[in-house]
C-alpha cells in the first residue's frame, strides 16, 4: 500500500509548542552591537567547514532569509551540544557573532526557535521515509528502505537530528508532546504499510512498536558517537548496516502476527 502524504498524517491538535511560548522571552536584551568573542564557550561545537573568524565575527548584514537560516544552523549546533535547557539566546547570538536583538527581530523567543528546528527536521524525516518505502517493491523492502532512510539522515545531520532524540526534553510537558508527534507522524507511515488484514487500532500498535525499535536504537548510536570529543563523523556504512539488523528483527516478528 502507497504511504499517505505528510499532510494526511500531521497531527490536527494544537502544537504543543505554541503554549506558553513567551515563558522562554528574556528580559535583559542588550543593544551593544558590539559582539564579544566566544572562545571556547560552547566546546566542541563549531561546524568542520567553520573558518577562523565562526562565532568572532562582529554583526554582518545579511538578507533576512539568509539571516535566518545562519541562525538556525548556529541554534542546531548549540542546542545538539549543550541541550535545550543548557543553551541561551545568548550562546546563539555569540555563536552567530550578532547582538541578541537581531536574534529576537528573526525568532521571538528560544522555544519559537525550537520549534521551527524541529519542524524542518521532522519534516525532512518524514518526507524520506515516504520517498523511502514509496519505491520499495515488496513489504520487506519497504521496512528496510524506511529504515535505512530514517539512519542515513541521521549519520548525514547528527547534530540536526540529534534534536529529536534529546533526552533533556522529558519534564517539559509541552516539548516532550512536540518531539511525540514527529514518532507518531512516523508511526502514521508505518501503520498504512502494515496491509495485512488487520483492525487499524493492532497496525497502530504495531507501527509504534517499530517506531520505538528505531528511536531506542537511534538514541543509542547517538550516544556512542557522542562520547568520543570531538565525535568522529558517522558512516553510510553504519547506517546500512543499523537498518539490515532492524530490518531483520521487524520483518521476524511482523510474520508472526496475525488477527485477534
Amino acid at each position: 500500500m502507497a504511504p499517505s502524504s505528510t499532510d494526511e498524517i500531521t497531527s490536527k491538535t494544537r502544537d504543543p509548542l505554541d503554549i506558553d511560548e513567551t515563558n522562554d522571552k528574556r528580559a535583559d536584551i542588550s543593544t551593544n552591537d558590539h559582539v564579544t568573542p566566544v572562545g571556547d564557550q560552547i566546546s566542541g561545537v563549531a561546524p568542520s567547514n567553520a573558518g577562523p573568524e565562526y562565532g568572532r565575527q562582529r554583526r554582518r548584514r545579511m538578507p533576512a532569509e539568509q539571516r535566518r537560516q545562519q541562525l538556525l544552523n548556529v541554534a542546531g549546533i548549540a542546542f545538539s551540544a549543550k541541550g535545550y535547557k543548557g543553551t541561551t539566546m545568548e550562546d546563539i547570538s555569540m555563536l552567530a557573532g550578532i547582538t541578541k536583538p537581531i536574534l529576537y527581530q528573526h525568532f521571538p523567543s528560544k522555544r519559537s526557535l525550537y520549534k521551527e528546528l524541529v519542524t524542518n527536521a521532522s519534516t525532512k524525516l518524514i518526507d524520506a521515509i515516504a520517498v523511502a518505502t514509496a519505491s520499495a517493491t515488496s513489504p520487506k523492502e519497504q521496512v528496510e528502505f524506511g529504515f535505512r532512510a530514517f539512519f542515513a539522515l541521521l549519520a548525514t545531520e547528527m547534530d540536526t537530528f540529534r534534536l529529536l532524540l534529546m533526552s533533556d526534553m522529558q519534564d517539559d510537558r509541552n516539548l516532550s508532546l512536540a518531539l511525540r508527534n514527529v514518532e507518531d507522524s512516523i508511526a502514521g507511515i508505518i501503520r498504512n504499510l502494515i496491509d495485512i488484514g488487520l483492525e487499524e487500532e493492532h497496525r497502530t500498535m504495531l507501527a509504534q512498536a517499530v517506531v520505538g525499535m528505531g528511536v531506542a536504537v537511534s538514541r543509542h548510536w547517538v550516544e556512542i558517537y557522542s562520547r568520543s570529543d570531538p565525535p568522529p563523523p558517522p558512516t553510510q556504512e553504519e547506517a546500512e548496516l543499523l537498518a539490515r539488523r532492524l530490518t531483520d528483527l521487524v520483518w521476524a516478528g511482523l510474520r508472526a502476527v496475525h488477527a485477534d
